[in-house]
């Protein structure tokens, strides 16, 4: 196969060509996260809480303890689909990648301290929020009280494992694509926060996790810090009782102990924070990943290529841009350690994508009819994968930061 022919006489050539290279390649924006749309999930889970209640509603099985944590275990289920069908399956995303086991040696003693200082800030946070919003002590009363297998299954094995893939791993990740990390932290706690009863203690613990996956690379400490806490929490109300539910303490017993777990936790939290916060710039673990194992393929719509009568196919991958006919048939293959720099041009036409190669010459692409939203996603795709070609072939570090 031919290597692409270039066209220093083209009618599309730059008057400027593009900034040097940069010595490491960014955060990659064209990964698996980058063309992943997570506000499909809020539909997946919305129309499965919706069928799942009509159908327990027409089974007349709604209000018992036992009914309300079953349909409590199975509104995961359609979010355990949708990362299966829509992220792993379509979106390509590894979950081994966010799942492997970290090596944290020492750092376990951390990771253990996490878990009681967190859990202090939560009760904290609880019998705050309980003194201004009463009505919430009364809908957790009944939580854990019934079938203990059902209770075990419905919250403390599947919210740890789907909620920190989901906020901690997948949301995390695709908001750190789209603004910087640090942002991606703060708004996924924000999401956890809000869809908990305990909207403060949730949204630290969210921020606390989600500092941790960065930290190590991994989901499961934060998994396990999540397990512990909600298994701590059912062991507590079963042992208790109703009775201990339905006794309220007074203002001023409320607020010493909420003052007392606050006064033990928070310098822990807020030294954590400080210490763990993601620089600008930095990479995220999957980023990382990626970096590594190289970014997954795309195919572009019909891309206009000077010199070619015809519009063509274009595929890149971690190494090459392949070339091929309407009918699928090769036509060229670009190695991408030969590309400089590529970028968007704005031209009479419209916009193109001009691929300018370490050997001075230079070729250019359009997607039809000139589209500058895809012709920046094409250009975009071609640099991040010629800056990974170029940082393995010098030998430059991957990952930057954080």
């Amino acid at each position: 196969m031919d290597v692409i022919p270039v066209d220093p006489a083209g009618s599309g050539e730059p008057t400027t060509i593009g900034s040097a290279t940069p010595s490491g390649p960014p955060a990659p924006r064209t990964g698996a996260f980058g063309a992943l749309h997570t506000r499909w999930l809020l539909l997946w889970a919305g129309a499965g809480a919706v069928l799942l209640s009509l159908v327990f509603g027409a089974l007349g099985e709604l209000g018992t303890p036992a009914s309300d944590e079953l349909l409590s275990a199975l509104l995961y289920l359609p979010i355990i689909a949708w990362i299966w069908f829509m992220v792993v399956r379509r979106g390509g995303v590894h979950l081994g990648a966010l799942l492997r086991w970290p090596a944290l040696g020492s750092y376990w003693f951390v990771v253990a301290g996490i878990l009681v200082v967190q859990f202090m800030f939560s009760l904290a946070a609880i019998t705050l929020t309980e003194l201004v919003a009463p009505w919430m002590d009364d809908s957790l009363a009944g939580v854990g009280q019934g079938n203990l297998l059902l209770a075990l299954i419905g919250i403390v094995i599947l919210p740890p494992l789907v909620e920190e893939i989901t906020f901690r791993g997948i949301l995390l990740e695709r908001f750190a694509v789209k603004w910087r990390v640090g942002l991606a932290v703060i708004v996924s706690a924000v999401f956890f926060g809000i869809l908990h009863a305990d909207p403060i203690g949730a949204g630290m613990f969210g921020v606390v996790t989600g500092l941790l996956y960065l930290r190590t690379g991994s989901l499961w400490p934060g998994i396990l810090i999540h397990l512990v806490n909600n298994l701590v929490a059912v062991i507590s109300i079963r042992v208790a009782g109703p009775e201990a539910a339905a006794q309220t303490p007074t203002l001023s017993e409320s607020l010493m102990s909420a003052g007392l777990f606050l006064l033990l936790s928070l310098p822990f939290l807020v030294w954590f924070i400080w210490t763990n916060w993601p620089a600008r710039g930095s990479l995220t673990p999957y980023q990382r990943y990626e970096m590594r194992a190289g970014l997954p393929s795309r195919t572009f719509r019909p891309v206009a290529w000077s010199g070619q009568a015809a519009p063509v196919q274009v595929e890149a991958t971690s190494t090459h841009v392949m070339v091929s006919d309407a009918a699928s048939a090769p036509v060229a293959v670009l190695p991408l350690e030969r590309v400089k720099s590529v970028y968007p041009s704005n031209v009479p036409g419209g916009s193109q994508v001009v691929i300018l190669l370490n050997d001075g010459s230079w070729t250019t692409m359009q997607v039809p009819p000139g589209d500058p939203k895809a012709n920046r996603a094409l250009a975009l795709t071609l640099s991040e994968r010629a800056l990974l070609a170029d940082s393995r072939l010098s030998g430059a570090p991957i990952a930057a930061g954080g």
